[in-house]
């Protein structure tokens, strides 16, 4: 993900005081698993330059959407224990592990409490890549905009993010928005994006990163929270120059 999203993110995060924080279960040993509710991410993007980020992250959340560091306990994926990072902002805790996300492989996840019971969750991610996203090479603001990719593949969901720059002011500004993909679309390989999307009430946009995601889902153990989720997401970010 570009570096100006993450930091319009986390500030809009701060804000709207939704940043996790340590949570009070941290302290004790749990045994339940309903008092927990994982969120398994397995994340691989393409952005500026074609760079590649890679991610594989659990986090543990309670009824609170506060992070959760185990007790006597641990997590492993594919036999490897995963170890304990702390978010930057708020240093909540979160669970992680150094590794490339490939293509059309399994991942088994065990969450191991404070009594020894192990717990699991699996994905088996896509069998291709997004890495392949083609923009107009000049966009006109007045018209709609279609995009196009060449990987198909029939994922959980999918989406488009829309990071537009604009000069209302002399600091200039960001706004972010999301459009969900409907089902249609995903073996078409094409997306028209409304014009109205790039209407800014606060100023002219000059630029826009144009994200592209396609999410799998997994299964969980159901004894976990309901808040429960496991998800591989694919992502490929471009930037267009805006008349």
């Amino acid at each position: 993900m570009n570096k100006s999203i993450i930091i319009l993110v986390i500030t809009i995060l701060i804000l709207s005081g939704c940043l996790p924080e340590e949570s009070p279960l941290s302290d004790i040993e749990i045994t339940d698993p309903s008092l927990i509710a994982p969120s398994i991410k397995l994340s691989k993007s393409i952005g500026e330059n074609d760079r590649v980020t890679n991610k594989i992250e659990v986090w543990l959340f309670d009824k609170n959407k506060n992070s959760i560091e185990l007790k006597g306990g641990e997590i492993r994926v594919n036999n490897n224990v995963m170890k304990i990072e702390e978010f930057n902002i708020t240093h909540a805790p979160y669970y992680s592990v150094e590794n490339t996300v490939e293509l059309k492989t399994d991942y088994q996840f065990e969450i191991e409490l404070s009594d020894g019971a192990i717990y699991t969750a699996s994905i088996q991610t896509p069998d291709k890549d997004l890495k392949t996203l083609n923009l107009p090479s000049d966009y006109n603001c007045n018209n709609d905009m279609n995009i196009t990719w060449k990987d198909i593949y029939l994922y959980d969901e999918m989406n488009i993010g829309l990071n537009c720059y604009f000069s209302g002011d002399s600091s200039g500004g960001q706004r972010l928005s999301n459009l969900d993909i409907e089902k249609n679309y995903y073996i078409k390989g094409s997306y028209t994006i409304s014009k109205d999307n790039f209407n800014m009430e606060d100023g002219d946009i000059y630029k826009a990163i144009i994200t592209l995601t396609g999410i799998k889902k997994g299964i969980i153990d159901e004894r976990f929270n309901s808040d429960r989720e496991i998800k591989s997401i694919f992502s490929i970010s471009k930037n267009i120059s805006i008349n």
